[in-house]
């Protein structure tokens, strides 16, 4: 299977982050066992680092399964706040005005703003 997407820069470097730990845990594993490879390997040779990232995924899919996939409290995750003055955001000729619009805030919001 070839798995292929694109992620926001954050979720990549979220990710990248999670195999490389995912990486070293299969690692330190396979030292423990006294082996070079990981047991998903059976040509014995190191792994390709294409083999090594498919392992360190299957370890992070195992892990999420097993754990539960709780994203955990919404402070755990990523957020951003811009604070902006009304009055620059009314004037159309301010540096910086954005063609974004605001979402309304979504019926579980427990802050009720809105998002953009």
């Amino acid at each position: 299977m070839v798995l292929r997407g694109r992620l926001a820069p954050e979720v990549g470097a979220l990710l990248l982050q999670a195999l490389a730990a995912a990486r070293e845990t299969l690692y330190q594993r396979a030292r423990g066992e006294g082996t070079a490879t990981p047991p998903t390997d059976p040509s014995g040779d190191a792994p390709t680092m294409a083999q090594q990232q498919a392992d360190a995924l299957a370890l992070l899919a195992e892990t999420a399964l097993h754990h539960g996939l709780d994203p955990g409290t919404p402070g755990e995750r990523y957020q951003v706040v811009v604070h902006v003055d009304a009055p620059a955001l009314a004037d159309p000729d301010q540096p910086g005005q954005s063609v974004l619009a605001p979402e309304p805030a979504s019926p579980g919001a427990e802050d009720g703003a809105s998002r953009l």
